[in-house]
């Protein structure tokens, strides 16, 4: 025990470093990919931390990390997009074969693009106030900066701000025939028909997201 007091001590100021930090918790973000059997607010964290990629990419860079430490950033970033998108495909596909749900016919679609009407408050929620965010600004502040984002997100429902997530697929506004309005993703090239039926299921229930993935043609 010593030794590792001694170690931690010695070695504070690396293990307390910004860009460490959000490798350990990039990693951390892999494995919870994985912990939703153990708590739903994984699919909660995981989805808040995917949109928060960019925001979360500019703050790294700032911090000037040397051509290592980018390179494993990069890796991680991208195999925990990789590793999402994938779970969340399966995910549906196992809820599909596994389980009976009513099915939605369309009544209305409000909106067939959510997320490309909504580019310009991804920028000011999700970069604008990163961008000055650099070796002068505490670990403390950013952490608040972090946490006020997430906080807005949770108020106003903005879980449709999700640039990196949208960049494979797409979010659409309905309505059905039981007068029950949905946000609902999508693949990128799928849009909903009206009148049409629809096996859509819940995605992220604290946040009142849906998902339908159509299924490919043999």
């Amino acid at each position: 025990m010593n030794a590792i007091g001694s170690f931690l001590i010695d070695n504070i100021h690396f293990l307390v470093n910004v860009n460490m930090m959000i490798l350990i918790f990039g990693i951390f973000m892999i494995v919870s990919i994985y912990l939703k059997n153990v708590s739903k607010i994984f699919t909660e964290i995981v989805w808040i931390y995917s949109s928060l990629i960019p925001a979360i990419t500019i703050v790294f860079l700032n911090y000037k990390p040397n051509l290592i430490l980018v390179t494993i950033f990069l890796i991680l970033q991208l195999l925990f997009l990789f590793l999402y998108l994938r779970s969340i495909q399966n995910n549906y596909k196992k809820l599909v074969e596994s389980t009976k749900n009513p099915i939605s016919k369309i009544k209305e679609i409000h909106n067939e693009d959510m997320g490309k009407e909504k580019s310009l408050e991804y920028v000011g929620l999700f970069i604008l106030p990163f961008i000055t965010v650099n070796e002068s600004v505490s670990t403390l502040v950013i952490i608040v900066i972090i946490a006020v984002v997430i906080v807005i997100i949770k108020r106003f429902g903005l879980f449709y701000l999700n640039l990196p997530i949208l960049l494979f697929g797409r979010l659409q506004y309905i309505e059905t025939n039981r007068r029950m309005k949905m946000i609902v993703l999508t693949s990128r090239n799928f849009i909903f028909e009206k009148n049409e039926e629809y096996d859509i299921r819940s995605f992220v229930k604290s946040l009142n997201l849906y998902i339908y993935l159509p299924r490919k043609k043999k």
